[in-house]
């Protein structure tokens, strides 16, 4: 019998599904931009799905930002 107790342990949060909302919310957002005719907007929600859909993380510095958007 070892005196070592138990480690504790600790869940990772859901990554994953939150990223799944935030690009469900870009999509829907792109769309309803188009429909009222804000052509410019829709272009960066869709630059926004295009970013996250080929694996990198929400941007949460201004450089990442302008990379995402490609300003």
């Amino acid at each position: 019998m070892s005196n070592q107790r138990p480690g504790k342990y600790q869940s990772k949060p859901d990554v994953m599904g939150q990223d799944m909302g935030v690009l469900k919310f870009f999509k829907i957002a792109q769309k309803v931009l188009e429909k009222e005719g804000k052509s410019d907007e829709a272009f960066n929600m869709e630059m926004m799905v295009d970013w996250i859909q080929s694996g990198k993380r929400l941007p949460n510095t201004e450089e990442d930002v302008i990379k995402a958007l490609g300003i």
